[in-house]
């Protein structure tokens, strides 16, 4: 038996102690698949802390609850989001964050096709009003390019794609590797492109579930990701160039993922984007944007 091999049991046979041997046992996905059993439905708490450095440092923190549900209507799956409530800062202290109140109660539903992929989303043509509604006329005004119905839905696929689309048929074992693109979009309406390294390290059992612990690492330069990627680094990132000229992406993150399912439940994500923004006197000013997010994730039986 290799030593990859004896690491995979191992892994394996700590989460099977975990879950209990007759339910969890080997893995019960060859590879990473959606589909959520009908009914399904996740509480998420996101937590995000965003600082903006460009002379003096500006620090935002938000916390959003909304609510999931999954169903399958006509052959193709649909996710039913709501937003719940949060605001800025956490706990007790908490006061109201004009987008979340805004977003507040208000369905919006996913429509997945056969390969996870993000198809449309209904309700989105009353995000913009809503958004407007709550940010002053000075912010507007500066969000202008991101409040549009085209460029929310263009957010949400890229969210999606990180989330689920991106690991379909992506092989559910110990120690797979494979890279991935994804976008940081930016208030003027730029979007800055970079690479996501995905490798799996070994399991955990969350909520009598046997999940993937995947690991993630943030670039617009590929060299940057080999080491992370180790022995695979080779054909994943074979034909990759560097993205995004003058700008910069970097940062790290985790996951748990159900790989029979594509649920998944805790994690985290800190990414850095280094840019310039246009002056008012027509120079550039240097900005450095860093974004760290938890999420936390509990899934009710499905009905």
């Amino acid at each position: 038996m290799s030593r990859t091999t004896r690491r995979a049991a191992a892994v394996w046979l700590g989460v099977a102690v975990c879950c209990g041997l007759a339910a969890a046992g080997a893995p019960s996905a060859a590879t990473f698949r959606f589909a959520p059993p009908e009914g399904t439905k996740q509480a998420e708490v996101i937590q995000t802390t965003q600082t903006v450095l460009a002379g003096k440092p500006t620090v935002r923190a938000t916390e959003m609850r909304a609510t999931l549900e999954f169903r399958r209507t006509g052959g193709r799956q649909t996710v039913s989001v709501t937003v719940t409530g949060g605001g800025i800062g956490s706990g007790k202290g908490k006061q109201p964050d004009p987008a979340i109140t805004a977003l507040k109660g208000l369905p919006l539903t996913y429509t997945i096709d056969a390969q996870g992929r993000m198809q449309s989303v209904t309700g989105l043509d009353k995000v913009p009003a809503r958004l407007k509604s709550g940010f002053s006329a000075a912010e507007v005004k500066r969000l202008a390019p991101l409040l549009t119905a085209p460029a929310i839905l263009r957010t949400q696929r890229i969210e999606w794609g990180n989330h689920v689309a991106d690991f379909v048929e992506r092989p559910a074992k110990e120690g797979a590797v494979w890279v991935t693109r994804s976008q940081f979009p930016l208030p003027d309406g730029r979007m800055v492109g970079y690479y996501v390294a995905h490798r799996i390290s070994g399991g955990a059992c969350v909520q009598g579930r046997n999940l993937l612990r995947v690991l993630t690492m943030f670039s617009t330069q590929p060299n940057e990701l080999r080491s992370f990627l180790g022995r695979g680094a080779e054909q994943a990132l074979k034909g990759l160039k560097p993205l995004s000229g003058q700008d910069k992406v970097t940062g790290n993150g985790e996951r748990l993922v159900d790989p029979a399912t594509l649920l998944w439940y805790d994690g985290r994500s800190t990414r850095r984007l280094q840019t310039s923004v246009q002056a008012s006197d027509g120079g550039k000013i240097a900005v450095t944007v860093t974004m760290a997010r938890t999420y936390q994730i509990t899934q009710a039986a499905a009905k």
